[in-house]
């Protein structure tokens, strides 16, 4: 009948179909062939671990390492702020503590010193009696007289403007020389003022010598050998 002629011809296109070489691939994976849906798994598990070792290998830097061109480096657990700021308290030396030290000093002002005479002086020359000078010396500043020549008993008259900074220790030295010819200069004796004495008033002071070695001094006459200074505190800077 035409129905059963009508399902034959049904399952001879349907055959046809089956076997013609022009049939479309099936896009699901389940219909593809066995070796196919192998070779899809094993490419998909190599991508699978190709991405897993690069997104360890570049994992994002944490939040305290700093990035510095390709490499990252961790800072150290220490401040660096307060590390830098006791290096340089270290080397600072504390204002205040400048300050104390220079309380001592006072401010600076000049000291006239006159050299009138000196008497008794030893005889140290060959043929001659003594050519004298004095030499004054206060820290850093040093004076000399005129030299006189051939005498015992030298008179000079001559003033010299000395600055001052006035310390508790700071000391005026007065030495009494001898010139040579040859050879280096004899010391006769020498005589220490404190500052802070002379600071106050003029004073005229005849005051005994001392030699090198801590005795007095003693002149050609065996008479102990006598300086006499004046000294005048005075104001502004020497001229």
């Amino acid at each position: 009948d035409g129905s059963g002629q009508g399902s034959s011809l049904l399952r001879e296109r349907a055959e046809a179909a089956r076997t013609s070489p022009l049939r479309p691939r099936a896009a699901d994976d389940s219909k593809q062939p066995e070796a196919g849906r192998e070779e899809i798994k094993s490419a998909k598990s190599l991508t699978l671990k190709t991405d897993t070792g690069s997104s360890k290998a570049r994992s994002p830097p944490s939040a305290n390492s700093v990035t510095t061109g390709s490499t990252s480096k961790v800072p150290s657990t220490g401040s660096p702020r307060r590390s830098s700021l006791k290096s340089s308290e270290s080397g600072m030396a504390s204002p205040r503590r400048k300050a104390a030290g220079n309380v001592r000093f006072q401010a600076a002002w000049t000291l006239r010193v006159m050299v009138r005479e000196c008497r008794h002086l030893a005889k140290t020359g060959v043929f001659g009696k003594c050519d004298a000078y004095v030499r004054l010396s206060l820290g850093p500043e040093e004076r000399r007289s005129a030299v006189v020549k051939n005498a015992y008993d030298a008179q000079w008259a001559e003033a010299f403007d000395v600055p001052v900074v006035t310390t508790p220790d700071s000391r005026l030295v007065a030495t009494v020389m001898a010139r040579r010819s040859m050879g280096k200069d004899l010391e006769l004796g020498s005589v220490s003022f404190k500052v802070a004495d002379l600071a106050h008033q003029a004073t005229r002071q005849t005051v005994k010598l001392e030699t090198p070695r801590g005795e007095v001094a003693f002149g050609y006459d065996g008479a102990e050998t006598e300086l006499t200074l004046w000294f005048a505190p005075i104001k502004g800077t020497p001229s």
